[in-house]
């Protein structure tokens, strides 16, 4: 079994102009591959380079993650009263994952943490059940608001509880040493194309699969 002690993790306010960003839904676009540069595309560059910057000068220099992939989500889209932004239930990003960090940003319906310690085991889709069953005390996190999530982190997407309908964006960045090519990951044109190999489950992802 695993103890976990999950906390609100810490965050610095980054301010985001998204008002240019088309609506977009993609998940783990490569935008640098190890010991290469960064490989931006256009319509993404204005939102990520506030939130690069900040990585950079606050948690993780250039060079240290000069060897390791970077991964971008984006999504800004329309979120419904009583609905997600994300695949719903309580996870842990980079689950075992050994290396990965993970950086998330929203300018809305921030996500929420648990807060307290936890005894899970090590597999996948047990551990899921086990989490679901010991929160007890959780918060939300304040939006336009940069976080680092490390591997302790237990948290979830935020349901829209008003009645409206609701404009979001939401940008993660990853960085690992492992390769991500899950079904369904966006294809970066300025790098080589990763052909998927693994199937994404409709569970909450812990970093089975990528």
């Amino acid at each position: 079994m695993l103890n976990v002690l999950s906390g609100i993790p810490q965050g610095i306010k980054v301010n985001v102009d998204t008002d240019n960003l088309e609506y977009c839904n993609f998940v783990y676009m490569c935008i640098k591959e190890p010991n290469s540069y960064y490989h931006i595309r256009v319509y993404i560059l204005g939102i990520l380079e506030p939130i690069l910057n900040t990585i950079w000068n606050n948690y993780i220099s250039s060079k240290q993650s000069r060897k390791q992939y970077c991964y971008v989500t984006i999504k800004k889209m329309y979120i419904q009263p009583n609905t997600f932004g994300n695949r719903e239930g309580w996870h842990i990003d980079g689950f075992l994952g050994g290396d990965q960090i993970n950086f998330i940003w929203s300018d809305d319906l921030p996500t929420e943490v648990a807060i307290g310690e936890f005894n899970i085991s090590e597999d996948h889709h047990k551990s899921l059940f086990e989490i679901e069953e010991q929160v007890q005390v959780f918060t939300n996190l304040e939006s336009n608001t940069l976080y680092i999530l490390n591997q302790t982190c237990v948290h979830r997407p935020a349901i829209n509880s008003t009645d409206k309908t609701l404009l979001r964006t939401f940008v993660k960045v990853t960085f690992t040493d492992e390769l991500f090519n899950g079904f369904g990951n966006a294809w970066n044109h300025m790098l080589p194309h990763i052909k998927p190999t693994k199937n994404r489950s409709i569970e909450r992802n812990h970093g089975a699969v990528y």
